[in-house]
């Protein structure tokens, strides 16, 4: 939300930008990109614009928890243009997508964590939400603009028309006319690829919704069950087999490790701890295949692994406990997808070893992962939230938000299922039934009641994931 009175320089520095960006002559625009919020899958951000913004920009702000610090990801790939400080604009990215179109994402509260030159894919991280720059106001927001040879136009998410168009102020381009001011919206994210990581489900069918992956104890089989687009009955049917051979491996997680946008799968090999990479392959029916490619060696002292973007560099992490020790270790994405993993790690957190369960996400919608416990003696939930130092981003003893009525569940996720931007709690329980527990807006008390019942029969299954 930029100043008004600045409203005159705004159109001055963005104007300078688009000159800049401006493709040869004669090189008209070609068909629109499937651009999607910029935003993390699920997440929903109010759009809007005023008198005197200039026609078809859009201030952006976040519908529940903060907007400060939120996690901007790239609306579509292509070749970073420009990373760097506009007097105007603050920290801001510009990316090229080919064919004459074009995105700008201004106001960023830090430097860009990607360069200029560098390519980028749909879904990648590029900055988070701030109010830099001399034309934006104190509040948190991100400025966003669509491109197309260089020219503003009506910005469009997942295909759809965003509606923001016209600021109403006659002196203001590229429109010029006189009101009305185009009406505020809500648009929820359907960008799924390499995003502020919400839990352990992922895209698997590439359809912009959380799929479960399970493996069968008998046989190792792989199985999907894709995300129905149904909140109340996200996982239906018997799922389709994915893969075999699986059950020489006794840990399993889904991230996007190569950054290309798609979830990947990580696992370890039981008889002599081995995490092994399998590159989703794009195809949505065959999404891992072969024997994947060895990341890493001697993880068999570990006794939890789960993976998220805890330093929040836009590339996902490996978090894990030494069993002898309880501690937490964290090995940063090194950003070579080939071996992104390398060293011993870094100690993150000491006594653990009373936990029986470990997960990651977003819980206190902030835009950080936070971490999830349960307690072995007691079996209640206990959250961690992130301190947004990536030296100790987990410390105390943490907040009791689950009563020991969680000790009897068999396996313990997380991820948005109902599609509404926050962080859900999926649990199975011993009689193989899946319980559903929404987030209920309250960073408190994420979770309460005694969940939904979203599927039965998962009582076979090694791995939930």
């Amino acid at each position: 939300m930029s100043l008004k009175p600045l409203a005159r320089l705004i159109a001055v520095s963005l104007a300078a930008l688009t000159i800049a960006a401006a493709p040869q002559p004669g090189n008209a625009a070609g068909p629109r990109p499937l651009f999607q919020l910029p935003f993390a899958c699920g997440e929903t951000w109010t759009l809007a614009t005023y008198r005197g913004h200039d026609d078809y920009d859009i201030d952006m702000t976040a519908t529940s928890g903060v907007s400060e610090n939120r996690p901007i990801l790239a609306s579509y790939g292509g070749t970073v243009g420009f990373a760097g400080y506009d007097t105007g604009g603050g920290n801001m990215v510009r990316i090229n997508h080919g064919n004459g179109w074009q995105t700008i994402y201004l106001h960023m509260i830090a430097p860009a964590i990607v360069s200029t030159g560098q390519t980028v894919v749909q879904g990648q991280q590029l900055g988070r939400v701030g109010h830099t720059g001399a034309n934006s106001s104190t509040t948190n927001h991100l400025h966003f603009e669509e491109l197309a040879d260089g020219n503003k136009t009506e910005s469009y998410f997942n295909g759809v028309p965003s509606g923001i168009r016209s600021d109403g102020d006659p002196d203001t381009g590229p429109l010029y006319i006189s009101g009305p001011i185009s009406p505020a919206v809500n648009v929820t994210s359907r960008n799924c690829g390499s995003g502020a990581p919400t839990g352990m489900l992922r895209d698997l069918t590439l359809d912009g919704l959380p799929d479960l992956l399970t493996r069968e104890a008998s046989t190792g089989n792989l199985r999907v069950y894709p995300h129905t687009g149904n909140v109340n009955a996200p996982f239906t049917g018997s799922g389709n087999v994915v893969g075999n051979g699986y059950g020489g491996m006794d840990s399993l997680s889904l991230a996007d490790l190569t950054l290309d946008g798609r979830a990947d799968l990580l696992t370890r090999v039981a008889a002599n701890g081995e995490l092994r990479l399998w590159a989703h392959t794009g195809i949505p029916s065959a999404p891992f295949t072969g024997n994947g490619t060895v990341v890493g060696s001697d993880f068999s002292q570990m006794d939890s692994i789960n993976l998220a973007d805890v330093n929040w560099d836009g590339r996902t992490d490996l978090v894990v406990r030494v069993a002898s020790t309880g501690d937490l270790r964290v090995y940063y994405h090194t950003g070579n997808p080939a071996a992104p993993f390398t060293g011993t790690g870094t100690l993150i957190g000491t006594g653990y070893e009373t936990m029986n369960s470990i997960n990651v996400g977003d819980l206190t919608l902030d835009g950080f992962v936070d971490l999830l416990v349960r307690v072995a003696a007691t079996g209640q939930l206990k959250l961690y939230p992130h301190t947004t130092n990536v030296n100790a981003p987990y410390t105390g003893s943490g907040i009791v938000i689950g009563d020991s009525g969680f000790g009897s569940m068999t396996a313990i996720n997380l991820s948005d299922l109902n599609l509404d931007g926050k962080t859900d709690l999926l649990v199975r329980t011993a009689a193989g039934d899946l319980r559903l527990y929404p987030h209920t807006g309250n960073v408190s008390a994420p979770f309460t009641g005694s969940g939904i019942l979203v599927g039965t029969g998962y009582g076979p299954m090694t791995d939930i994931d």
